[in-house]
C-alpha cells in the first residue's frame, strides 16, 4: 500500500528546511489472480509528521462476479524530538461480503537517503475478527530518474490465528514515462509457514500522479 508515501518521501526528507508536502496518484492494475483494482494513494509529510490514506476497489470480472471489495489504510505519525523515530496510528478495514477492521499503535524508526528511506514498525494491533496481536512492518521507498522501486512487508501474530506467524509481501517498480504517468508491475506474496504459498500474484499496473 504505501506507494505514493514511498515515491515522495525521499524527495521531502532530503529538502533542507522539510517544508509540508502533499502528494496524491491514483492507478489501476490487473494481475496474474484476475483481480482488477482502482488504487488511491494520498500523503502529506511535515517536518514532524506523515499522514496518508490508501482506498482500494477490487473486483474478479472473469470469475466469481461477487468477490468484490473495498480496502482502506489510514495511519498518522508524528514526532517531538529531533530523532526520526515516530509515534505511529493506524486503522485498515475491509468490506467483503463481510467486514473487518483493524487498530495499530507503535513506533517508526526512519533511516533517509538522498534517494529513499527505510523505516521499521513495531506495532501492537487489535481486530474484533483477529483478536490481539503483534507486528513488524518493514517499509522502503527509491526512486531514480526514471525507475521508482517501493516495498513493503508485514509479519504478524494474533490471538485468533490458526497458524503461529503471517507474512505479507508486496513490491512495486515503475518506470516513467512523462512526468506525471508511469506503467510498471507489482508483486504480492502471503505465506503462513505452512506447506505452500497463501497466495503468489503478479500485476501489470498503471499510475498517474496529480
Amino acid at each position: 500500500m504505501y506507494g505514493a508515501l514511498l515515491c515522495y518521501c525521499s524527495k521531502v526528507y532530503a529538502q533542507e528546511d522539510n517544508a509540508p508536502f502533499v502528494e496524491s496518484s491514483i492507478f489501476t492494475s490487473y494481475s496474474t489472480d484476475n483481480e482488477l483494482k482502482l488504487i488511491s494513494e494520498t500523503t502529506g509529510i511535515g517536518r514532524n509528521y506523515v499522514g496518508y490514506v490508501y482506498i482500494e476497489l477490487g473486483a474478479t470480472p472473469v470469475a466469481d462476479s461477487n468477490n468484490n471489495w473495498a480496502y482502506t489504510q489510514i495511519f498518522w505519525e508524528q514526532k517531538f524530538w529531533q530523532q526520526p523515530i515516530y509515534i505511529h496510528v493506524e486503522y485498515r478495514a475491509l468490506l467483503t461480503n463481510s467486514y473487518e477492521n483493524d487498530f495499530y499503535l507503535g513506533l517508526a524508526y526512519t533511516f533517509t537517503s538522498s534517494k529513499g528511506f527505510l523505516a521499521l514498525e513495531p506495532l501492537y494491533r487489535y481486530g474484533p475478527n483477529a483478536g490481539h496481536g503483534a507486528q513488524l512492518s518493514v517499509v522502503g521507498g527509491w526512486e531514480w530518474k526514471y525507475v521508482s522501486l517501493a516495498h513493503f512487508t508485514d509479519l504478524y501474530w494474533t490471538s485468533k490465528m490458526t497458524t503461529p506467524l503471517t507474512m505479507y509481501n508486496e513490491c512495486r517498480c515503475f518506470f516513467k514515462i512523462c512526468p506525471k504517468f508511469y506503467v510498471g508491475a507489482i508483486g504480492i506474496m502471503a505465506y503462513s509457514f505452512q506447506k505452500k504459498m497463501d497466495a503468489l500474484s503478479a500485476s501489470v499496473a498503471l499510475r498517474l500522479n496529480l
